[in-house]
């Protein structure tokens, strides 16, 4: 395998990836961000087919924000360093930022309108119940992250 960050392809490969990530943007201080990674082998499950497994959580990494740096921009797929899609080959963490602040942003708004419509289905409904929908039912909000 040409990179420890390489996608796996035969059974026994082994690759690190970020399983989680958490980012900072506390009052009078720079933005960052922490990237926690693991381990995983490819392995042949009881059904002969291929899945990833958890090795072991390896290490955590801080990336403090640096406005004027630039990054090349990875393929999560292979990780290949070039555009993908309409995001061009590099970009600076400033605009990068400028993505995860509008994903926030979208997080938001689309609960924003989430609430508008229970606050009328609860005004219309004056006994206190609520319509549930099957997109509630298919996208509940995991605990502890709401």
């Amino acid at each position: 395998m040409s990179s420890k960050y390489a996608p796996t392809v035969n059974p026994g490969d082994k690759r690190c990836r970020v399983h989680s990530l958490s980012g900072f943007n506390r009052l009078a201080q720079a933005p960052s961000m922490v990237f926690n990674e693991e381990q995983v082998v490819l392995l042949l499950n009881d059904e002969g087919e291929l899945e990833e497994r958890t090795l072991a959580r390896t290490r955590s990494v801080r990336l403090a924000y640096d406005p004027l740096r630039s990054m090349d921009i990875r393929n999560p797929e292979n990780d290949q360093i070039g555009a993908v899609g309409r995001i061009p080959a590099d970009l600076t963490m400033a605009e990068a930022f400028a993505v995860l602040y509008s994903l926030g942003r979208l997080s938001q708004i689309d609960d924003d309108e989430r609430l508008r419509l229970l606050e009328i289905a609860a005004a219309e409904n004056p006994d206190g119940t609520l319509p549930v929908t099957p997109e509630d039912l298919e996208n509940p909000i995991p605990e502890g992250e709401g």
